[in-house]
């Protein structure tokens, strides 16, 4: 895709009537429409009815990143390899860990085991995380995904909705 911004986004109105109707009848959201990069498009905090334009563009500004790959899969989920970065200029700062996907709506438990920072090719930083109790994992509940898998949202554990277009230049 040339321009992704030429991509006709939902508002936050139909977001949340395809929240409702995720909710009811499912998204039919499939493991292979999820799997790739991901960038960051806008987010709507929890209980707001308008885009928070200045987390927006901060997120964009930092090349904020979702990537996820399709690792396994059994009868009842499967599971991610899932990434979340920033980059700024040569500077970058990524989370690695795992996921699984389950469910009708679906939703996205995840965690991360690793986190990494980096100045161009130059690794400074990197350790494990220790995993969170199940109760306490970050998730994404998926709410649509666009005509083409052009763009998707997703409301997080803290109840925010997030919006990030597919990147198809990968």
């Amino acid at each position: 895709m040339d321009n992704q911004r030429d991509i006709e986004l939902p508002s936050f109105n139909e977001l949340k009537s395809l929240e409702n109707l995720s909710r009811r009848e499912g998204t039919g959201i499939t493991v292979d429409s999820l799997e790739g990069s991901w960038n960051f498009e806008s987010v709507y905090k929890q209980d707001k009815n308008k885009e928070d334009k200045l987390t927006g563009a901060i997120l964009r500004l930092i090349s904020a990143k979702l990537y996820l790959r399709k690792h396994s899969a059994n009868e009842d989920k499967v599971d991610f390899i899932i990434r979340n970065s920033i980059q700024f200029s040569k500077f970058h700062l990524e989370f690695t860990g795992f996921g699984w996907l389950k469910g009708k709506q679906p939703m996205l438990t995840f965690f991360f085991e690793s986190i990494r920072i980096s100045l161009g090719r130059v690794k400074l930083f990197q350790t494990s995380i220790k995993k969170p109790s199940e109760t306490n994992m970050p998730f994404f509940s998926f709410i649509a995904i666009g005509s083409s898998c052009q763009w998707i949202a997703a409301r997080g554990r803290g109840g925010g909705v997030a919006l990030w277009l597919k990147d198809f230049s990968i």
